[in-house]
């Protein structure tokens, strides 16, 4: 009995000892364990921030219930003094520093098998000043940076400086501390193909490899979410043409709780509404002053002050650019080497009517100087266009030229022989006042390839001895306006294209006859009328018009186009038909034998009721022969101006290339589409276009299942 007493004794100051060790060593354990716990929570930080892929749920889940009963066992850096509390939370200090030494201790945090994500941003190459934007620059970023998320749009006319905008924002990101993880920084262009888009943010996210490579978009968008939906991030999108679907894409849409920013620029107003932005920013051209520094900038103080006169007559050429940083950054780097008076009078004095022609000789500058090896070929290419020239410029060397264009000038007469070993292409189209062309002019040019002489008004004949340049291989011959007289055409043996339209002389059995003989024609465009029209337009049943890839019918009488099932191969290379202004005509079911028509353009015919007439088809097919499938490849159809007009096709077809189906104004009875829910699907989105609201309204479609899938992705032309 007394050696029971005695073990009960020796057991229960064990477990004394064991307990007053307890709430001995408690605020020791407690220290040890608030600095073991920060330790820990520094190691679990920095696994956030690296893992990209996914959640790291083991340890960092259990670190967060040892965290919260840490914070039940200690507020305020107190512990209850009660003996049965403190032993108990003694106790439980005591377990949970053991479970977080041994939890920091399993941990591998020095490696992480998980993708890492890259710098936060890509540094692009950018001026260290942008002139005259800094308060858009300044109001852009403000704006951005108001609510701590947001999409934003920028939209502008090309050349205005949206993307040198969205560079100097990208290069804020990298100076301000916004609490980003990472800035993305994708090119959409007009192709805004949603891999390509996929690819660039995963590069950026380190998620590219061979596993990678083998996902479909919609893994890839599923991969592209999981990481960016715990990450604060900026997207930039440089000149998007069409909405990009963030979704698709797998780019989590900007909230208040993921506090992330989506940034891009567009030419469209209406782009920015569809990505869901309704107070979008406009990037204006500079204001006069602004304009004036950048491009004294470009121009260098040196040849400002070359002459006394040229910082005036510079002053007269930068307003011609109208505040286009474009425009004044090209025109001023061209203008930098100008030191002479006349120099800058002459640029003065070009015609600049539109906007859009500043553009294009903006764009024309920068075209020249890399077709010409950037500069260093520049004598082969003269391109004089639309200067007001009264009279052929001189050139230096002529023997070197290759490419000329003297278009939209005052020229009245063209005499002369150069020799010019080298020129393959002349284009003198819309010189309204040229009366004459000397056939001298073109005696010594022998490999000629593309001669343009159309929209000449006044012009009245070809030059006599042209038909002389027998070595000739002009490809591009037009005429235009009384331009009647065709004599002489036909020995121009190698003429690939021939331009007609709107001569005022008829086309008649004569004319037709002298066109039979050019074996090589591929591109004709004619007006069809007077009492002969039948007749005329058998000249594209004629066997030498079997490679004819291109024809314009314009003004034409007739109420048929007769076409015999004998000689439907003459139209088996035509690709491309513009009809205009042929009133009589009900029909175009000769276009059944045209199996390669890739482009059809119809308008103003007031009688046309059908495109291909399902009663006419059966008249003119054998009876014997397979049904005659049309439009095959045919990858645009422009209907305009047909008031008649009641039917494309009777039946759906399956338009396996068709891309825009485009009805534009005034075709009130065109109610059915030859469409049904499977046109269109062999690859090629089909887009349905439309110039009025009304007509889109009356569309009879073929089923449900054709509405839903069309009405959809209807764009207007005008918006």
């Amino acid at each position: 009995m007394a050696l029971t007493k005695l073990r009960f004794v020796n057991q229960f100051s064990q477990w004394l000892c064991v307990r007053k060790g307890y709430i001995h060593s408690l605020p020791e354990n407690l220290a040890a364990l608030q600095k073991a716990i920060e330790v820990l929570k520094t190691k679990h930080d920095d696994v956030k921030r690296r893992v990209d892929k996914e959640e790291f749920l083991g340890r960092r889940h259990r670190l967060s219930q040892v965290q919260v009963e840490i914070e039940r066992l200690c507020f305020c850096g107190f512990c209850s003094k009660s003996f049965g509390k403190s032993y108990h939370y003694g106790k439980m200090v005591s377990v949970m520093l053991k479970e977080v030494e041994n939890l920091s201790s399993r941990g591998v945090f020095d490696v992480v098998t998980e993708e890492n994500l890259v710098a936060q941003v890509e540094e692009m190459p950018i001026q260290s000043t942008v002139v005259g934007q800094e308060t858009m620059l300044e109001r852009v970023w403000n704006t951005l940076m108001k609510d701590g998320f947001k999409i934003m749009g920028l939209y502008g006319m090309g050349g205005v400086g949206k993307t040198t905008l969205l560079t100097q924002i990208n290069k804020k990101f990298s100076e301000t501390d916004g609490g980003f993880d990472i800035v993305m920084w994708v090119v959409v262009s007009k192709t805004s193909e949603i891999y390509r888009i996929q690819e660039d943010i995963a590069k950026r996210l380190g998620l590219t490899g061979e596993e990678w490579d083998k996902k479909n978009e919609n893994k890839r968008a599923v991969d592209i979410h999981n990481v960016l939906r715990r990450h604060k991030f900026v997207l930039l999108l440089d000149d998007i043409w069409e909405k990009v679907n963030l979704e698709l894409v797998g780019v989590p849409y900007p909230s208040r709780e993921n506090g992330s920013i989506v940034a891009f620029t567009t030419r469209s107003r209406d782009v920015c509404g569809r990505m869901g932005v309704d107070d979008p920013m406009q990037v204006s051209c500079l204001e006069p002053e602004d304009a004036w520094d950048l491009f004294q900038n470009k121009v260098g103080e040196n040849t400002l002050k070359s002459h006394p006169d040229i910082p005036e007559l510079a002053k007269q050429v930068a307003e011609k650019c109208r505040g286009l940083p474009l425009a004044l950054n090209v025109i001023g780097e061209t203008m930098a080497c100008k030191s002479t008076v006349q120099e800058w009078r002459h640029a003065i004095d070009e015609e600049w009517k539109k906007t859009e022609v500043k553009m294009h000789d903006v764009v024309r500058e920068m075209a020249l100087w890399i077709s010409s090896d950037l500069g260093k070929h520049k004598d082969q290419c003269i391109v004089r266009a639309g200067v007001g020239l009264h009279a052929v410029p001189e050139v230096k060397n002529w023997r070197a030229v290759r490419r000329m264009s003297l278009m939209k000038n005052e020229l009245e007469k063209i005499l002369g022989c150069p020799t010019c070993p080298q020129l393959t292409t002349l284009l003198l189209q819309k010189n309204h006042k040229l009366v004459n062309i000397s056939g001298e002019f073109f005696r010594f040019m022998p490999n000629l390839v593309v001669l343009d002489l159309s929209w000449n008004s006044s012009l009245t004949g070809l030059p006599k001895k042209i038909s002389e340049v027998e070595t000739t291989n002009t490809s591009e011959f037009g005429v235009h306006e009384e331009f009647g007289e065709y004599a002489g055409v036909s020995k121009l043996l190698s003429l690939k294209t021939l331009r007609l339209q709107k001569s005022k002389k008829a086309l008649d059995v004569n004319s037709a006859k002298e066109l039979q003989l050019l074996e090589h024609i591929e591109v004709l465009t004619i007006d069809i009328f007077s009492k002969v029209e039948e007749e005329s337009f058998k000249i594209l049943t004629f066997p030498s018009m079997c490679n004819i890839r291109r024809i314009g019918i314009w003004k034409c009488g007739m109420k048929e186009i007769k076409v015999e099932m004998r000689t439907s191969s003459c139209f088996s290379s035509l690709s491309k038909v513009v009809i205009g202004q042929c009133d009589g005509l009900k029909e175009l079911t000769w276009l059944l034998f045209a199996p390669n028509l890739t482009y059809l353009d119809a308008r103003f015919a007031e009688q046309l009721e059908d495109i291909i007439s399902e009663e006419k088809a059966a008249s003119v097919t054998d009876e014997n022969a397979s049904i005659i499938i049309p439009f095959q490849k045919l990858e645009c159809l422009s209907l305009s101006d047909l008031p008649k007009l009641k039917s494309i096709y009777w039946s759906p077809l399956s338009f396996p290339r068709l891309s825009e189906l485009a009805v534009q104004e005034h075709c009130p009875k065109l109610k059915k589409l030859p469409l049904n829910s499977k046109s269109g699907t062999a690859g090629v989105e089909l887009v349905v276009k439309y110039g009025e609201n009304k007509w889109l309204e009356g569309v009879e479609w073929e089923d449900k299942a054709t509405e839903l899938r069309f009405l959809a992705t209807c764009k207007s032309l005008y918006r």
